[in-house]
């Protein structure tokens, strides 16, 4: 009993460290994991499954969709969405 109180301390303050990179693209697909290789088609998707801590890479193109956060971020672990690499990107929620 001992090891398990030990195991769920490990795992309870190692769970903010697994912050996770999701990807999207134009060409992209919502039933894919949001990796490099197969990454969401819309930003909407990926803030569906971000946690306080992650980071959306947003490939180059327009996206026409209304962004709405399923969590919120904290100030030491932002949820964080942002372009890839030198990707121009523009979204479009007006349209």
């Amino acid at each position: 009993m001992k090891n398990l109180y030990y195991l769920f301390i490990l795992l309870f303050i190692a769970a903010p460290l697994s912050a996770t990179d999701y990807y999207v693209s134009k060409g992209g697909d919502d039933a894919n994991e949001g990796s490099l290789d197969k990454p969401f088609l819309t930003i909407t998707k990926a803030a569906s499954v971000m946690f306080p801590g992650d980071v959306c890479y947003i490939m180059a193109g327009t996206y026409r969709e209304t962004l709405t956060t399923v969590r919120n971020g904290t100030a030491s672990e932002p949820i964080t969405f942002r372009n890839y690499q030198e990707d121009e990107v523009w979204i479009r929620a007006t349209e």
